[in-house]
């Protein structure tokens, strides 16, 4: 069976899908300092959270010891693969004005994969990024999102 593989590991705070804001302020001085905030999207330590993944044509295996979900593109049959996170209730971001969606990633497969990553809003707009997976061991990975207000 040809596949591709991509094993979507968690980080410390056991999650796999993170948002998260760099605020920047400026002060007298005009110094600019950041902070961070997490917001967990998806833990894929949770049974209700994987309901919220769809596979297209690719099957997967919940790796309990490392946290992490291993999805299995079968390349060979189909041209298209995708995993679809559909949240229960839509993720708001309206509160941030720019941030990033960071994904832990490796590839456990013979060749490299490009990721394509399409994000459809509340309001029907359409965002895509995309970012070649090689292979290897996990690396965290960012989609800048910047709010239009």
């Amino acid at each position: 069976m040809n596949t591709k593989t991509l094993l979507l590991f968690s980080s410390l705070a056991a999650t796999t899908l993170i948002a998260c804001q760099a605020e920047q302020h400026v002060s007298n001085k005009e110094q600019q300092s950041v902070s961070n905030e997490i917001e967990t999207l998806i833990n894929f330590n949770s049974k209700d959270a994987l309901n919220q993944v769809k596979l297209v044509n690719a099957s997967s295996n919940k790796m309990m010891n490392d946290q992490a979900l291993t999805v299995y593109f079968d390349s060979k049959k189909h041209t298209h693969s995708a995993i679809v996170f559909t949240p229960k209730t839509p993720w708001d971001w309206s509160h941030y004005q720019d941030f990033n969606l960071a994904f832990d990633i490796s590839n456990s497969g013979k060749h490299s994969v490009q990721l394509y990553l399409d994000i459809t809003d509340i309001d029907g707009g359409n965002y895509t990024r995309s970012v070649n997976i090689p292979i290897g061991a996990a690396n965290t990975y960012y989609a800048k999102m910047v709010v239009m207000i």
